[in-house]
């Protein structure tokens, strides 16, 4: 597998969902057989997406391939600049909600504590 990302197309490019799904597979790295095995989409369905040979892809098949690649389906709707939804633990969004109460003196007090943890190897969670 290619440890380069590849570029995102844009809707310029006559971005479509064959191209969402050539850019997925190809960050990816899987084959088409793989993810018709792993996704349980017809091997032929998703060769013919791909191949902009399908009149038509069904919201299912999109959820689908969307889950599978660890994605939000709205990736398949061919947004410029798109960005993986975040989603957030109940903590992390009770977390948010305190930081945005805290004026900017305040904000950026906890943005170098939470830097200082970081850095100190003990605080950090695997893998990162």
């Amino acid at each position: 597998m290619s440890t380069e990302t590849p570029n995102m197309p844009t809707s310029d490019s006559k971005f479509v969902i064959a191209d969402v799904l050539s850019f997925l597979i190809t960050r990816s790295g899987e084959s088409l057989r793989t993810i018709s095995e792993q996704t349980g989409i017809n091997y032929k369905t998703l060769h013919s997406i791909k191949q902009r040979a399908s009149s038509g892809v069904n919201l299912k098949t999109l959820k689908t391939l969307a889950d599978f690649f660890n994605e939000d389906i709205t990736i398949f709707l061919g947004l410029d600049n798109y960005e993986k939804p975040l989603h957030l633990s109940d903590r992390e969004k009770a977390l948010v909600e305190t930081y945005r109460k805290l004026n900017d003196e305040a904000q950026g007090r906890v943005d170098q504590m939470a830097r200082d943890y970081v850095d100190m190897k003990k605080y950090r969670r695997e893998g990162h």
